[in-house]
């Protein structure tokens, strides 16, 4: 049986939080409204230097964070037995207006001038229609979305193409074992199959993302050929190596939104950097 849900994520800087579906979306969108004004028109102010944007509408007043690294609303689409790993989220909007469409490691970026994003938020609030709403309103040009900053996500491979040539792994500074062991888990002993393959990072969710340096970054990416992806052959073992570039709130929030097929939650992947842990050895 197939089951896939829409996962819907609205936030502000008082009140973030995840559910299921999209009546608890507008639910969550009437409890960041504050008490109703007479005023029509929208305001704005700074504390802190964090701007913020108050908006009257039928019913009631949103207030919400009108900076590029927050995020106001976020969509996962994912779940089921035969659903696959969702890269990034299907849909991320920011309190200026950029909005960065997802769901897999090559994302495309987009801007809502501030009147057609306060009109998205008058009509998520006001309406049952949010889904269709919030696709109908990201009708505008996109490019290709890029981050310097980039997470490294590797899982080791038990059906890589055999016909392509595979590299070696050269890179010194951490082995790929490593880091699939760190992002994925030691994969256990497959006691009826031809491989052990537990499914992360193709079906399921890595428990920690990795966040190298800017020169390892260079690096990888020489041995990618400049590709976002690749295999690599380590120690007679083959491992899938992903670049993913994080989304402007992952790196504040040290969280990458990420949904695994088998999440009915949302609750966003540790970002780790530094030195890659050795695996403990097992008795």
């Amino acid at each position: 049986m197939f089951l896939s849900r829409s996962f819907i994520k609205v936030s502000s800087k008082r009140a973030p939080a995840v559910f299921p579906g999209t009546f608890v979306m507008l639910c969550l969108l009437a409890a960041l409204i504050t008490a109703c004004g007479s005023s029509s028109d929208t305001t704005s102010s700074s504390k802190s230097g964090k701007n913020t944007q108050v908006l009257p509408t039928n019913n009631g007043t949103i207030t919400y964070s009108s900076n590029a690294s927050d995020v106001i609303v976020r969509t996962f689409y994912g779940g089921g037995n035969f659903g696959t790993l969702a890269f990034s989220p299907e849909i991320s909007i920011y309190g200026d207006g950029t909005y960065i469409l997802g769901p897999g490691i090559q994302m495309r970026q987009g801007k809502l001038d501030a009147d057609s994003l306060q009109q998205l938020l008058h009509t998520l609030v006001d309406t049952d229609r949010a889904l269709t709403t919030i696709r109908e309103s990201l009708k505008g040009p996109t490019h290709p979305y890029s981050n310097k900053t980039i997470i490294v996500l590797v899982h080791q491979d038990f059906s890589p193409d055999l016909t392509q040539n595979i590299p070696e792994w050269s890179l010194p500074d951490f082995t790929l074992s490593q880091l699939a062991i760190f992002e994925c888990g030691v994969v256990p002993p497959d006691l009826v199959g031809p491989n052990g393959d537990t499914g992360c990072l193709t079906f399921t969710a890595p428990s920690v993302a990795y966040l190298p340096t800017a020169r390892q970054i260079q690096s990888i990416r020489a041995l990618l050929k400049n590709q976002q992806q690749g295999e690599f052959i380590e120690q007679g073992l083959y491992y899938h190596l992903v670049l993913r570039p994080l989304l402007p709130d992952e790196l504040p929030q040290k969280t990458v939104a990420m949904l695994g097929s088998n999440e009915l939650s949302y609750s966003g992947i540790p970002l780790h950097s530094g030195s890659v842990p050795k695996p403990k050895p097992t008795p």
